[in-house]
């Protein structure tokens, strides 16, 4: 009996790690990783630079065992680790403010948020872009700040815009069938001001980068933005009417669609 139970001990540890308590430690989930590289947002200048590191890094490495909270500062980043085929194993998005410090990554549909350790910090900053300089506030565009949903009786789409500070608006954008949010398409979605002006930036959950769409006319009540570059959307317009938010999503040959939104007050 003593044995047999030394053995199914030993077994379980094999399997499950030092730390099977904790997923988001799952160091083995690396042991495939051949490259592995760093996509700085460089929010000066709309561009994603990458690097890739000589070295693939351990994930405890970059990332601490403690927990931070569900910081909601926007992020630097992403470290992004592939196999041989070049076929993503994790991405990681980070922050490296100095009151915003942290990590998310999600492993087997479970999202973890982490400080990062000093290794990974210095690591990062290593080739970190020139710090963007902000642009005029944003005050002109706060008509779009509030709690906005359509929704039909099959579909619901919500919008939601927090003022963060008076040069970053963060928003979230959730669809849905009615009733089950199990398979919700989810994006981030950001106003910031830069030097080189106003960006909407969009980051679908299923990107390792976001987008960023420059607002090219903008008053009281309405914001274009544009990226010609991108094929869908290139075009993406607000317009507030009351306690209506209209967005159409177009592409270059004006072909898309609109959400019609109405603001949540409960």
């Amino acid at each position: 009996m003593v044995k047999f139970t030394f053995i199914l001990i030993l077994s379980m540890l094999v399997l499950t790690g030092c730390n099977p308590a904790d997923p988001g430690r799952n160091y083995d989930i690396l042991s495939n990783a051949k490259s592995a590289r760093v996509f700085y947002y460089n929010r000066e200048t709309n561009d994603t630079i990458v690097v890739t590191l000589p070295d693939v890094p351990e994930l405890n490495d970059i990332i601490s065992a403690e927990k931070s909270p569900e910081y909601k500062c926007g992020y630097d980043g992403a470290i992004r680790f592939d196999d041989a085929g070049g076929k993503e194993i994790l991405a990681a998005e980070f922050n490296l403010s100095g009151g915003c410090l942290h990590a998310v990554y999600t492993i087997e549909d479970e999202t973890f948020f982490r400080k990062l350790t000093d290794k990974g910090t210095g690591l990062l900053k290593l080739n970190m872009p020139k710090i963007e300089t902000r642009g005029k506030p944003l005050n002109e565009l706060e008509w779009i700040l509030g709690d906005w949903i359509q929704t039909d009786g099959f579909k619901t789409t919500t919008e939601t815009w927090k003022k963060e500070n008076d040069f970053l608006f963060i928003g979230r954008g959730m669809s849905y069938d009615e009733g089950d949010t199990s398979k919700a398409f989810i994006e981030k979605i950001r106003l910031e001001s830069r030097a080189n002006g106003i960006f909407y930036v969009a980051h679908p959950a299923q990107n390792i980068s976001p987008t960023g769409f420059l607002m090219t006319a903008w008053d009281k009540t309405m914001a274009k933005f544009e990226n010609p570059e991108h094929d869908f959307p290139s075009l993406i317009r607000y317009i507030r009417s009351d306690d209506t938010l209209n967005v159409e999503v177009k592409d270059q040959d004006n072909k898309g669609f609109e959400l019609i939104f109405k603001l949540r007050r409960d």
